[in-house]
């Protein structure tokens, strides 16, 4: 697999692997102060990879966890705990006081294709997805992101519900004058993406982008067909992410 695109694809499986922290049990929250979850890849994970899931802050040493089939409820495997680890550097707690406790859980000799989630008592993780084809949708939604920060023209999307009119038309103005300008001299800078959260926009950040984006399209053109976006170019017999 190429690297820009393996890239992608380890992008929309950390985002998930931090979104996939499950919610604890209220009866078992009020017994102990400690955040105990089970974290996941929530995206899922792909047939032949390795799986692997953490335990954190383990409440309950003597029981192993349970990979359940979450559409026959079945137990697909049980999953012995191995040593702790402790990690201070996740934040959860101020310095110099607790740590989290970390089980690392290895399910990669589960290959079948389906839904599952990992269950220990009453706590449970939330499900995820064994396949094939499970980052095809991460992949479309970080390539529409483009087109949601796109900058100067009118936005109306149908798929995320969001619009606004064209934006930043007039703000390209020079600050100081010099040879070249006259302080407050409009600049035509419309276009481009907004970067990141922000307003604002950069050359270098953008030719980075659009180095990446042309290199993925060079290396796998076949995994960018026209239509692939639902943005507004689509149908024009030319590949999405070239339309971007």
């Amino acid at each position: 697999m190429n690297n820009s695109l393996r890239a992608l694809l380890l992008v929309a499986a950390f985002i998930a692997l931090i979104l996939g922290i499950s919610s604890l049990d209220s009866d078992l929250e009020t017994l102990s102060p400690v955040k105990t979850a089970i974290v996941v890849n929530q995206v899922g994970y792909l047939p032949e990879w390795q799986k692997t899931a953490l335990l954190i802050n383990n409440q309950n040493p003597a029981v192993a966890l349970e990979l359940i089939n979450s559409d026959t409820e079945e137990v697909v495997a049980t999953l012995p705990l191995t040593p702790e680890i402790k990690d201070e550097s996740t934040g959860d707690y101020p310095q110099g006081t607790l740590s989290d406790r970390m089980i690392k859980l290895d399910f990669s000799s589960i290959t079948q294709p389906g839904t599952y989630y990992l269950k220990q008592n009453r706590l449970r993780s939330t499900s995820f997805q064994i396949g094939e084809d499970i980052y095809q949708q991460p992949l479309v939604t970080l390539l529409r992101s483009y087109y949601l920060q796109r900058c100067g023209v009118k936005l109306d999307d149908p798929v995320t519900g969001i619009s606004h009119v064209p934006c930043h038309l007039n703000d390209g103005l020079i600050a100081h004058q010099d040879q070249f300008h006259q302080a407050s001299e409009l600049v035509p800078a419309a276009g481009g993406w907004h970067n990141g959260a922000a307003y604002s926009k950069y050359v270098a950040s953008t030719t980075v982008t659009i180095a990446r984006l042309l290199h993925l399209y060079q290396q796998y053109p076949e995994r960018f067909p026209d239509g692939q976006l639902a943005i507004p170019e689509s149908d024009n017999s030319i590949s999405d992410l070239l339309d971007e």
